[in-house]
């Protein structure tokens, strides 16, 4: 509001008017009369008028993250609303769809908006992480901040958050507090020699799509609550490959706990093959090794996933590859079987390696910078573990555990001749999913918890008795069997 002030002086019935607005006052007056028997009349009036500004504009608001890309370029360096969930993660987010956050499966840019918020003093806390938000702040272009979480290709776009508004509530029931140290119980040890690989990827940009694999804090903590778990059990050797080879910032949620450099290295397909090979040539006999996967996925989703009916397409691509081809047949959005002939019995596509569901495609895990699919992992590990052990003589077991999405696929490549047992959190045509709170992944944080014989934090587990046959011993196929009745989540573990 502003005011203006207008005073009306009367003096012996001739008008006098003064205007004044903080300035000079400008009067004009009579002539004086000298008769002093007449009085003077006065008679001062002042009036305070109060008029409206005009209306500050309101903020633009968008109701989608998808909405704001498409106009971003109008908007960069101003002030905007965007509503969207809220991910808090090593970094946090603003995503159309919480589901992007929670499964495993390679996320489209075009969803994901980076918040800049002090990590020691967010503007939203983490406890709202799950609840749709509208959030207020100055529109930026990314500027390759956060490299251990997202490998940026120049499409990103990041909001400085200056205030935030609850839509709806989070569902997660985030406590106030973290928990507290993790305690170790180091009574239960593996009797036997033991080697653990724990491996994960990200982050990673498939180059010509919009789909990016963000390093979710989930990660970080699934690769060290197993390593804590292969240390508690006596391991001999274990080491983990994890991202770029550095250990995260700080996150609500995160586990207490390290991996120590000599242990630790980044998820490269280099590193992997060194790892491989490091086993290979040096583990010695009747041993154990455990690899232990995580992370994104990638390969086929089923056509009502796809969102298309039955009779239209069989498979619909998420990075997926025809089974043995080479790289540049990877197909990176798209259908592979358009037709009602190209039935999953009647196709003939590619270098038929293996009979994954009879439909002939690939399926991945993402590393640092790359992905390494079904056939390749499986080409791995036989040429640097299996053949090396083998010729040899050394005798040997493999166990398999792998969380990513559509792990399921790497089933049929890993058969009884090269690994003993396999677990995946879910089937070849599925996504896998994390938890909203604790900060795991679902299967694998009930996998690796049966084989601790306790949760990441030293508590009994809840759930059903797990060491079923008495020995002291959580094998393989107890660990699945837990993990399988404890997740809740829209996934079909398998096992072999």
């Amino acid at each position: 509001m502003f005011k203006r002030c207008v005073s009306l002086f009367i003096l012996l019935g001739m008008l006098a008017v003064s205007v004044s607005c903080g300035g000079d006052v400008a009067a004009t007056q009579a002539p004086s009369v000298p008769d002093e028997s007449s009085s003077i009349v006065e008679s001062v009036e002042e009036v305070e008028v109060e008029m409206e500004e005009e209306p500050v504009s309101e903020l633009p608001t968008f109701t989608s993250v998808a909405d704001l890309y498409i106009a971003a370029e109008e908007w960069l360096g101003e002030e905007i609303r965007v509503e969207g969930f809220y991910a808090d993660d090593i970094i946090s987010f603003l995503l159309d769809d919480i589901d992007d956050f929670v499964n495993n499966a390679m996320m489209p840019i075009n969803e994901l908006l980076v918040l800049m918020q002090d990590p020691g003093e967010p503007i939203i806390p983490p406890q709202e992480s799950g609840a749709y938000v509208q959030v207020e702040g100055q529109l930026l272009p990314y500027s390759d901040e956060y490299p251990q979480v997202l490998e940026d290709n120049g499409e990103f776009l990041m909001l400085d958050v200056y205030a935030y508004e609850v839509i709806e509530p989070s569902i997660w029931n985030i406590p106030k507090d973290e928990l507290p140290q993790i305690v170790i119980d180091q009574d239960y040890e593996f009797q036997g020699c033991l080697w653990v690989l724990v491996v994960s990827g990200s982050p990673y940009t498939f180059p010509g799509t919009n789909l990016t694999a963000v390093n979710h804090a989930r990660y970080w903590n699934d690769a060290l609550f197993a390593y804590q778990t292969a240390l508690r059990l006596g391991a001999q050797w274990a080491r983990v490959l994890y991202a770029n080879g550095a250990a995260p910032p700080a996150f609500f949620g995160r586990l207490p706990g390290n991996i120590p450099a000599a242990d630790l290295a980044a998820a490269t397909r280099i590193n992997l093959t060194a790892a491989l090979a490091t086993i290979g040539q040096t583990m010695p006999g009747d041993c154990q090794l455990w690899i232990i996967t995580t992370d994104h996925g990638v390969g086929w989703i089923a056509p009502n996933l796809a969102g298309f009916g039955p009779g239209n397409n069989y498979l619909q691509s998420v990075l997926g590859r025809i089974d043995g081809a080479p790289a540049d047949a990877i197909v990176p959005e798209g259908d592979l079987f358009v037709g009602d002939e190209n039935l999953p019995a009647a196709i003939g596509v590619g270098n038929v390696v293996n009979n994954d569901m009879g439909d002939d495609v690939d399926e991945g895990l993402v590393l640092a910078g790359s992905i390494i699919y079904d056939d390749s992992f499986s080409a791995e590990l036989e040429a640097n573990v299996n053949a090396l052990l083998d010729m040899n003589g050394i005798p040997y077991e493999i166990y398999v555990m792998m969380e990513q999405c559509f792990s399921g696929g790497f089933i049929a490549d890993l058969p009884p001749v090269l690994v003993t047992n396999i677990a995946t959190a879910c089937s070849e045509d599925q996504l896998s999913y994390g938890m909203g709170w604790p900060v795991f992944d679902e299967f694998l944080y009930y996998f690796i918890s049966a084989i601790n014989q306790a949760d990441p934090w030293g508590g009994a587990n809840p759930g059903p008795l797990i060491d079923v046959n008495g020995d002291g011993i959580v094998d393989w196929t107890e660990a699945y069997n837990y993990a399988q009745f404890m997740d809740t989540a829209p996934e079909n573990p398998q096992f072999r």
